[in-house]
């Protein structure tokens, strides 16, 4: 049988039905499309104005949790690279003296009180100023802040957990009525948790006895990690005892004694530029690296600063000795060539002082290897002695082992204001972990609370009357158990609270379990039934954290002002899907989102970069 004018026919009949269909659509798709868009954006409008406030909570939450594990990072490598891009100072964090500042740890327990991120020139009044604020807003505000959001926390999930378990009159009290010092409530809560009725879960009681330690002592850490201390400069005392600044210190690499030979004074200094900042000896090893001119420059052409002229003669001059000692290291008297001189025999008479230095000559191919021999008399051998490095300064030589043993570190008139390293890395973690486990503990018990259809939680009012009512049950039920007459009432304090710490064992107070409804495996509230309605939009979100990643690496690498309108995809879309109820809600909320947090500021930075690279 020949199936092939069968299949024909009903291809013909489909392509058909398809074409009236599409026929039908696009008749009625200007009034549709419209439709949509009016009940998409009156959609978005409404949940927008009913959930726009807690997204903005969330991404606000957001930020603070990625700029904290942002600040741990960079602080963990500004530990190690700081001295790469600072100025090189012979003056430790911890304000002593040392040539190789590299070898400072700031993960170094001597540290651990001491002002090792200091900032700024400030006066007396400016530094106590800082510091009296900073215990006042961060101090104390912050304990006040992070005690509200704390115990929020703790009463919606002590609410879930009395749903379970009941828990006792003190525990109650201390979460939902906190009327008392922490010093006292944080022994009583965890004599209940440890020896009593504890929540239903020990991870929640755990963190809530920790955060509890962790507000009471915030001042005390936030002031601890914080002060000013005088900023410092380094000095090396002369012969005759005058202490002479050390950044006016310049580096003795090479002496030509005889000089005249090649147009040069005898005894000719070979020194280092004036450079920023100490010439500490982690500085001078990049001397080549810094310099980037070869031995036929034209100083005088390269540039019309005279510190620019005078860096490439003096590292040029550098180049042209160490090119020599090495091209004629070891030999005897012979005619020879300096910086295109012809000289005669016997070779010069040169010094090397810094004779440990080695450079990378595989790296720096054009740069000459200095000299690993000292050449005291150029008419006979050379003598293998190693001289130690050496700076010039007032007309005198100063040696490494003199410089290293004398120098020191003077107050100056100013001050700085700064943290401590490690006790700030300390607050990091510590507001990290609080930060973490505080969201997760209210995440959890608003999804328990969604599952049992509890909407809220009992406020300081109502907790005074579910206290009340329970307390006065019990003691009434245990009254009429002994015989005794009902005169709880008409108890003192001190017989009151002896009654219900002997009698009812700390009392116990839970909330009806009865009336908490049967949940199955398609319950909607559930992490799992949540991640699988919000599949794509998960995935979504995963994409975008992605595309952010790789902008913000192109963007660094080739400063790409078209890439910043992807750095805050991941907050847009997010708002998005807090705030919208439905598809066309989120997408209509996504597009607002993305023109307000992208575009405009992608637009603003790309202005400002454009300005700052037409100005360098």
């Amino acid at each position: 049988m020949d199936i092939k004018p069968l299949a024909q026919s009903h291809t013909l009949t489909y392509v058909s039905w398809v074409s009236t269909r599409t026929q039908s659509t696009l008749k009625r798709s200007p009034k549709n499309v419209k439709t949509f868009w009016l009940e998409s954006h009156r959609q978005a409008c409404s949940d927008f104005r009913a959930r726009s406030g807690r997204a903005c909570l969330w991404i606000l939450l957001s930020i603070w949790f990625l700029s904290l594990t942002a600040g741990f990072v960079f602080l963990c490598i500004y530990s190690t690279w700081s001295n790469e891009y600072a100025l090189p100072s012979a003056c430790l964090p911890d304000d002593s003296f040392n040539l190789q500042p590299s070898t400072y740890r700031y993960w170094s327990n001597s540290g651990f009180f001491q002002i090792t991120l200091g900032f700024g020139h400030l006066t007396f009044t400016q530094a106590k100023a800082i510091d009296v604020i900073w215990d006042i807003v961060v101090g104390r505000g912050g304990q006040g802040l992070l005690a509200l959001l704390s115990w929020q926390t703790f009463v919606q999930y002590v609410t879930t957990s009395m749903e379970i378990r009941p828990v006792r009159f003190n525990t109650y009290r201390t979460i939902f009525l906190q009327n008392e010092s922490l010093i006292l409530a944080i022994p009583r809560i965890i004599r209940d948790f440890s020896r009593r009725r504890g929540l239903h879960s020990k991870f929640a009681m755990v963190f809530i006895v920790l955060t509890m330690l962790f507000v009471l002592i915030f001042p005390t850490l936030g002031s601890a990690m914080t002060g000013y201390s005088g900023n410092v400069e380094a000095y090396v005392p002369d012969i005759a005892g005058n202490n002479i600044l050390f950044s006016s210190f310049r580096p003795l690499y090479y002496v030509i004694h005889d000089g005249n030979r090649v147009n040069l004074t005898d005894d000719y200094e070979v020194l280092a530029s004036e450079e920023a900042g100490d010439p500490v000896i982690d500085s001078m090893f990049n001397w080549a690296q810094r310099a980037g001119y070869d031995l036929n420059t034209d100083c005088q052409n390269i540039s019309n600063s005279d510190y620019y002229i005078d860096r490439c003669v003096s590292y040029e001059r550098i180049y042209n000795v160490s090119a020599y000692v090495g091209k004629y290291r070891g030999l005897r008297n012979m005619a020879s060539t300096f910086a295109g001189v012809d000289i005669s025999p016997p070779l010069l008479n040169i010094t090397s002082y810094y004779t440990s230095w080695g450079l990378d000559y595989d790296s720096y191919p054009t740069i000459p290897q200095l000299n690993y021999s000292t050449w005291l008399n150029a008419t006979g051998p050379a003598v293998d002695q190693a001289y130690t490095r050496s700076w010039t300064a007032s007309g005198e030589h100063f040696d490494q082992v003199s410089i290293e043993a004398n120098g020191v570190c003077q107050a100056t008139k100013d001050y700085q204001w700064g943290f401590s390293f490690i006790q700030l890395i300390i607050m990091m973690l510590l507001l990290w972990f609080w930060t973490l486990g505080t969201t997760i503990l209210w995440t959890s018990s608003k999804l328990s609370m969604k599952q049992r259809g509890r909407d809220s939680v009992a406020g300081e009012y109502k907790a005074v009357f579910e206290l009340a009512d329970a307390m006065h049950a019990q003691l009434a039920d245990m009254e009429t158990e002994e015989g005794e007459e009902n005169n709880a009432r008409s108890l003192t304090e001190s017989k009151l609270r002896q009654r219900i710490k002997k009698n009812l064992n700390g009392g116990a107070i839970a909330y009806d379990t009865s009336l908490l409804p049967e949940h199955g495996a398609n319950d909607p509230w559930t992490l799992r039934a949540w991640a699988a309605r919000e599949a794509w939009w998960l995935a979504a979100l995963v994409a975008s954290l992605i595309i952010t990643a790789f902008s913000i690496r192109a963007s660094t690498m080739d400063l790409r002002g078209d890439l910043f309108v992807f750095f805050a995809l991941p907050l847009a879309l997010g708002f998005a899907m807090y705030v919208g109820t439905t598809h066309s809600s989120r997408a209509m909320v996504l597009g607002w989102a993305v023109l307000g947090v992208c575009v405009a500021p992608a637009l603003a930075l790309a202005v400002v970069f454009a300005m700052y690279v037409r100005a360098a």
